[in-house]
């Protein structure tokens, strides 16, 4: 009996202590981050449930678009590298003449979607984005754009290439739109490529001045129609609103092929520990706030660093978090917005950079050189010089060499002015082009 009673006691004591260790716990959790007030998370372009979208709205038709199971032609792993690289020949890219030929009405398609009226973007099903139409046709359909642009430029129809290039980059925003996490990773390469394809419309001999001044007047409207970084983080968000609830609901094994063991720990016994789906989506929404709130400021490298700080924490400071589960999380979500946020700027510069050298070599078919600095350039070719978004409110720099060559140049995601150093093959310092090449160099593309 008197074990049994000295057990008893045991037990007793050690669940108080228990208790009482929990509810201090409790009592010393703090929300291990607090919102921005005044920050609007809503996109300005809704999105909807994939059911309430019409044939005829940019999604259905950008799906149709992608389909290419019936095209006969393929398409070799380098071709688009090689496209953007190498000059234009009918006979070295005899495969790609013949799938745009073939691939007419999924181009018509992509058309249709670049002028639909309804540009709703999806929310995804579910976590694991199950059910998601696939968009990796969509590529095809760049390189066939860019080859067609560079094949109608190539025999000097200038005119109808620019169109191609046109409906490239807007194709490009509208995927940016619809495709989900991939949307911006599309959008980033369409441009590219569409730029691309003007530099080297802008350095054919003679130069078709009418195509080109239509082309910069394009690149000025283009670039307010680009998303912009922070709609962009706001669309972020509103996926994981979407997809939080899922997560709660889904099984260890579902959750562990996403996320490491010690996150399926967490979610197991996050209701004991202050998480659940309400909490975990007041730590999302304060966590976008601020993600937000920089993406709105001028790019600096390294600017979510200190936000990602906020998440890495020691497992007591972890333990102690009103929401450890939403910590978490809240890595994952971080997880790639510096590299995105310095892509999308890379993005800006770029298309600021193909302005100043279409404007440049339209001087130099007016005036029979390159102008000495690039104020020349205004108000005759640009209302402006574009500003260098890695140094705003600078604008880009512009040198012209001893023999007429010249170099523009944005000073690259450092912010350090390296007299346009740029590495022809990757990152940096600086990111520039030049009058020896129409291929943007120091900018490393996903």
């Amino acid at each position: 009996m008197k074990l049994g009673k000295i057990i008893g006691v045991v037990v007793l004591c050690v669940g108080a202590l228990l208790c009482g260790a929990f509810l201090t716990l409790v009592s010393i959790r703090r929300p291990w981050i607090t919102p921005v007030p005044g920050v609007r998370l809503t996109p300005e372009r809704s999105l909807v449930v994939l059911s309430e979208l019409g044939p005829d709205s940019a999604f259905r038709l950008l799906v149709k678009a992608a389909d290419f199971s019936g095209i006969k032609a393929k398409l070799t792993p380098d071709v688009g590298d090689r496209i953007r690289t190498q000059a234009w020949s009918e006979v070295t890219f005899s495969n790609v003449v013949v799938m745009i030929e073939e691939a007419q009405t999924n181009l018509a398609l992509f058309a249709r979607a670049v002028a639909a009226e309804d540009l709703r973007a999806p929310l995804p099903p579910d976590f694991r984005w199950a059910g998601y139409p696939d968009f990796r046709g969509t590529h095809h359909i760049e390189i066939l754009l860019t080859a067609s642009a560079l094949r109608r430029a190539s025999a000097g129809d200038c005119a109808a290439a620019l169109e191609d290039v046109k409906m490239l980059m807007r194709g490009g925003t509208a995927i940016g739109f619809c495709d989900g996490p991939a949307g911006l990773y599309r959008q980033t390469s369409y441009c590219q490529a569409g730029c691309t394809a003007l530099r080297r419309m802008a350095r054919r001999e003679p130069i078709a001045q009418p195509a080109l001044r239509e082309a910069l007047a394009f690149l000025d409207a283009f670039e307010q129609e680009l998303i912009p970084w922070p709609e962009s983080v706001r669309m972020g968000h509103a996926w994981v609103t979407r997809m939080l609830p899922a997560i709660y609901k889904m099984s260890d094994e579902q959750l562990l092929q996403e996320v490491e063991r010690y996150h399926v720990f967490l979610r197991r016994f996050a209701p004991l520990m202050g998480s659940n789906p309400e909490t975990t989506q007041e730590s999302m929404d304060a966590l976008y706030s601020h993600a937000v709130a920089i993406a709105e400021r001028p790019y600096t490298q390294g600017a979510y660093g200190s936000l990602a700080a906020a998440t890495t924490c020691s497992p007591w400071e972890l333990l102690i978090s009103a929401d450890p589960f939403g910590r978490v999380l809240a890595q994952l979500a971080l997880s790639s917005f510096e590299y995105e946020h310095s892509q999308h700027t890379v993005l800006r510069a770029e298309l600021g950079l193909t302005r100043l050298c279409l404007a440049v070599s339209l001087h130099r078919a007016q005036h029979g050189a390159p102008p000495a600095t690039a104020a020349v350039l205004t108000p005759e070719f640009l209302a402006a010089i574009p500003v260098d978004p890695f140094h705003a409110p600078d604008a880009l720099r512009y040198v012209l060499g001893s023999n007429g060559t010249w170099l523009a140049y944005s000073v690259g995601r450092d912010g350090a002015d390296d007299g346009g150093q740029a590495d022809a093959g990757g990152d940096g310092p600086d990111i520039a082009v030049s009058s020896e090449s129409d291929l943007l160099r120091g900018a490393a593309y996903y």
